[in-house]
């Protein structure tokens, strides 16, 4: 679920910001768009049957919304150079 939320993360706030160059072409979207719609698409295809429920996929969702609290909340404490 993470991988999933670094996506949007990356996609809404940080890629709009950025210019990619060198390795970085190549890397950065591999990492960022490929990776999390590959995990989606495996998940979604041979993931795990029955079992999930709202209860489940609501504590599975803590962890991100709580690490995207964290990173928003230090981005805007933290003095960038």
């Amino acid at each position: 679920m993470m991988i999933t939320v670094t996506a949007v993360v990356h996609a809404v706030l940080i890629a709009p910001t950025k210019t990619l160059s060198g390795f970085a072409l190549v890397t950065n979207p591999l990492q960022h768009i490929v990776v999390p719609i590959t995990f989606v698409g495996v998940v979604a295809l041979a993931g795990p049957r029955g079992g999930i429920t709202s209860g489940t996929l609501g504590r599975a969702l803590l962890i991100p919304a709580a690490w995207v609290a964290y990173t928003l909340v230090r981005g805007a404490l933290v003095d960038h150079p």
